[in-house]
């Protein structure tokens, strides 16, 4: 211990800044101007580097008690301010670097490894030159060669600090506040994503040496998606985290794109056959389980003759017009798919009773007679609702379809909903009486 540099600092709360530096050096303390003197004197031929946290006028007379001893004078002194008020009188009196309050602890970590660098130890002095002026390049060069934004949070004062880019390219600030801790109200983010994001910080904190998200930051009016990968920096304890962002916008948007040529249904935009039943399963077996839904069957009458009358092309726009229509009916929430030629799976989730259905199932029923030509097109409606005790997507379907048969068999043009007597006579499907 005794041949080692010393780090001197006032006052003892002081040393939460040197957590890095405590391996290296002796950390000795002070809580007032006088105490600092005499431990200075006393250390002066190992001091390498004195750091004052004081009030910010104590801080100012320390630098000037410190400026009238001859043996203090080449040791660099390092201040720490609050904000930047009184940072041009502590380097007038001969501070070598300012702490700011709103600097990062990085960029704090950095500052204090440069003032080590100028130390009277030599030795010592030309070892930290050396990592002060790599760890410099390789953070010129990461800001120079990277397409992303940088960004340091120091967390134990929940505060983050962004790269100029930020600012320049998204117009948000570059400093903030209680980051984590208020974190559901900040406004750089999709309201959407900012749970994912908050997720992120937080298992980093918890001790996940990295982890990554992909969000969407708002520009503007609109949006980017960014992915966002954070790493902790750990020496003793994890006090600090570096992360960057990075614009995906591009390949999100083209993923987007191609997800949705797979799920929906080419001529009507629907969600297809494959993709709605998905939907509907996994509804009806999770979220929405035990509560009451209704599934709709809606089949085309008599299409067949329209495709012969007029062409396919014709029969074409019908379904599309058809489909604008029938889309109107229904709430966004509920899920609706083309599962096949002209037939159309439909469930309509969280309801209050029958009575909405009902008023759908007839507005279905309308649209055709406002859409065919002649009314020779009309369209059936098979319902079923789901039970408290549920039974799956096949069940649900199967009912509904028997339902369909049934307002076929009354003359089409109609619904019908599932009852525990219908029984389909004959054919295994009412697809052999859908024309």
């Amino acid at each position: 211990m005794e041949n080692r540099e010393v780090i001197l600092f006032a006052p003892q709360e002081a040393q939460r800044f040197l957590t890095r530096f405590g391996r290296d050096f002796e950390l000795a303390g002070a809580n007032d101007v006088p105490a600092l003197l005499r431990r200075a004197s006393a250390v002066s031929p190992r001091l390498s580097l004195i750091l004052l946290a004081l009030p910010g006028e104590e801080s100012l007379a320390a630098l000037e008690a410190l400026g009238r001893e001859e043996a203090l004078r080449r040791v660099p002194v390092v201040v720490f301010l609050p904000d930047g008020a009184l940072e041009e009188r502590a380097l007038r009196l001969g501070a070598y670097e300012v702490l700011l309050g709103c600097q990062s602890a990085a960029a704090m970590e950095l500052r204090l490894a440069r003032a080590l660098a100028h130390s009277p130890c030599e030795a010592k002095a030309r070892a930290l030159q050396e990592q002060v002026r790599l760890g410099e390049e390789r953070y010129r060069l990461i800001m120079e060669k990277s397409d992303g934004v940088i960004f340091e949070w120091d967390i134990g004062r929940d505060r983050v600090h962004f790269s100029e880019v930020w600012e320049q390219r998204f117009g948000h600030p570059a400093q903030m506040e209680h980051f984590l801790g208020g974190f559901d109200a900040q406004s750089f983010l999709e309201p959407q994503d900012a749970p994912i994001f908050r997720a992120l910080l937080e298992r980093v904190r918890a001790g996940a040496p990295y982890s990554e998200a992909t969000v969407r930051v708002r520009k503007g009016e609109g949006s980017l998606w960014m992915r966002a990968g954070l790493t902790g920096l750990r020496e003793e304890s994890l006090h600090s985290a570096v992360g960057i962002l990075i614009d995906v916008d591009r390949e999100m948007r083209e993923a987007q794109r191609q997800r949705r040529r797979a799920e929906r249904d080419g001529l009507t935009g629907l969600y297809n056959k494959t993709t709605a039943e998905a939907m509907i399963r996994d509804y009806l077996d999770g979220e929405g389980k035990g509560r009451l839904h209704a599934l709709m069957v809606l089949d085309f009458d008599n299409f067949k003759a329209v495709n012969d009358s007029y062409g396919h092309r014709y029969g074409d726009r019908l379904l599309v017009e058809v489909t604008r229509r029938i889309s109107g009916f229904f709430r966004a929430s509920d899920i609706i798919g083309r599962a096949g030629g002209d037939e159309f799976i439909i469930l309509m989730k969280d309801l209050p009773g029958r009575v909405p259905v009902e008023e759908r199932a007839r507005e279905l029923c309308g649209a055709f007679l406002q859409t065919s030509p002649g009314g020779q097109v009309s369209g059936s409606v098979g319902i079923a609702l789901s039970t408290p005790q549920g039974g799956g997507y096949e069940a649900l379907y199967e009912q509904a379809d028997l339902a369909l048969y049934e307002a076929k068999r009354q003359g089409k043009g109609t619904f019908c909903f599932y009852s525990g007597g219908l029984r389909r006579e004959g054919a295994p499907s009412p697809k052999s009486d859908r024309r």
